[in-house]
């Protein structure tokens, strides 16, 4: 019998070089796990039903066999490096999946014939789409899914402003009116021990669903760093500023048509609403549900329940299809607002350079003048 499971992310990362992990746990990684959650209750799975699998020791997983969606970041997972990167008891669904790539680089052809066999890939980026298409490997972008996360039902009163993960050169960026009582927050969780107790790690969780929690019912609006800050705050409907000066970190992208990438150098509109991302959530939402129904219905697995979705065929497309179109439209509105932006690039380079000219001038004109008085 087939059943169903999630991620947990355990941190387990034995036999990498000492030092490779420095003991913290990130819980934008837990946010991932609870979308996939999120996922499971549309279908009528509660989550006390599924099984948990550790995202770090896929090979070595003997539980019942299950349907795993593979929603997540791989680095430093060993496992990816051999063959069978996970367990023959794993039915993966790849959601969200993102592989980095300096990682990628070392993938072997018997790993990445696996891939092939599990296709599609549905990945959280454009650069791990890229990198599996160039591989020969079925893959799409299907977006994170902590932006599935449901709206809130109610906006707080009176709000808190949440600055997570802000350095300083960012923090100066943020107005006084808002830093005055503003809640410093970070994502990062110290654990007590390498690799982590199976205790720590439910603590950790807990912690998580805490502050998820309280983002949702407190926060006014949130400054970030942090994409897995980001991406769940704007899917709950709280209006989000992103911030970070490395803008050409490819994860970024897929922030594209959700919330703009700032950096101190831009101006910020500190008072803006939050972003209706409604119908990209659907198609997201749709598609995911499809990919996780299209293994159950592979494997003759009932649900509970089954959502209303489009039908895949000739006349309707699928939702795998009606997310790409949306993806297209993004890519494209993206693209067309960088060439607005290289065009004011190049009017400031040519009055920068004007400006360069008149300098150059005036001291000709001073360096003539003291000649003359020699």
């Amino acid at each position: 019998m087939i059943t169903f499971a999630r991620l947990q992310t355990k941190y387990r990362y034995e036999g990498f070089p000492q030092g490779l992990w420095d003991g913290h746990g990130n819980i934008g990684d837990c946010f991932q796990n609870f979308a996939v959650e999120h996922l499971y209750r549309k279908l009528g799975i509660r989550p006390e039903e599924l099984i948990l699998v550790n995202r770090d020791e896929l090979p070595e997983y003997d539980g019942p066999k299950c349907i795993l969606p593979m929603q997540g970041w791989y680095d430093f997972q060993r496992h990816f490096l051999e063959t069978p990167p996970w367990s023959g008891n794993i039915v993966p669904v790849f959601l969200g999946f993102h592989y980095h790539t300096v990682a990628s680089k070392r993938l072997k052809a018997e790993t990445l014939a696996y891939f092939r066999s599990a296709g599609p890939i549905g990945c959280r980026d454009r650069m791990t789409r890229n990198y599996f298409l160039s591989r020969g490997v079925n893959a799409y972008f299907s977006a994170c899914m902590t932006l599935t996360f449901p709206k809130r039902d109610v906006e707080p009163t009176c709000g808190k402003v949440f600055l997570i993960d802000l350095p300083s050169s960012l923090m100066r960026k943020v107005p006084a009116s808002l830093k005055r009582d503003a809640e410093i927050a970070t994502q990062l969780y110290k654990f007590s021990s390498s690799p982590p107790s199976d205790e720590e790690i439910v603590a950790f969780e807990n912690h998580a669903r805490s502050v998820l929690a309280g983002y949702r019912d407190e926060a006014r609006l949130v400054v970030t760093s942090r994409i897995h800050a980001a991406m769940p705050c704007v899917a709950m409907g709280i209006p989000t500023i992103f911030i970070h000066n490395n803008i050409h970190d490819r994860r970024f992208d897929v922030l594209r048509g959700v919330v703009p990438v700032h950096t101190s150098f831009d101006r910020i509109d500190w008072e803006q609403p939050a972003a209706n991302i409604d119908e990209y959530k659907k198609r997201i939402t749709n598609n995911a549900l499809s990919q996780i129904i299209g293994k159950a219905d592979e494997f003759s697995v009932a649900l509970p329940r089954q959502p209303d979705r489009p039908r895949d065929g000739l006349q309707e497309p699928g939702s795998q299809e009606l997310l790409n179109r949306y993806v297209k439209k993004i890519d494209m509105d993206f693209k067309n607002r960088t060439i607005t932006l290289n065009q004011k690039i190049a009017w400031n380079f040519f009055r920068m350079m004007r400006l360069w000219r008149r300098i150059k001038s005036r001291l000709r004109l001073l360096m003539s003048k003291r000649q003359k008085r020699k």
